[in-house]
């Protein structure tokens, strides 16, 4: 059985919205770490943690410890996601010549 830590567990014993704020809260480091990674010239760093909570919420919602995933590996891979759509989504169709 894989460890959790004690938001985790609140969450996935009563999935409450309370709960899935902490688990949230908790697990914040992930989505700094991935708006980090996509930040680009013309985005808002700030969109792109707003973005990655999304992601994080939708992580949550979705994850079952019956496979015996680790909740930041899971979470992790909705976090890029979501992030993958919203730069995807934001940059310009046609790029410039470099000369």
């Amino acid at each position: 059985m894989i460890a959790m830590d004690g938001a985790l567990e609140f969450w996935l014993s009563d999935r409450s919205k309370e709960n899935r704020d902490r688990v949230v809260a908790q697990f914040r480091y992930l989505r700094v770490r991935a708006a980090r990674k996509f930040h680009r010239p013309g985005l808002d760093r700030a969109d792109l943690e707003q973005v990655g909570a999304i992601g994080l919420i939708k992580a949550c919602d979705r994850y079952d410890e019956r496979f015996q995933t680790p909740f930041e590996a899971f979470a992790w891979l909705f976090i890029i996601g979501e992030l993958m759509h919203y730069v995807r989504d934001h940059e310009r169709l046609v790029r410039p010549p470099r000369r």
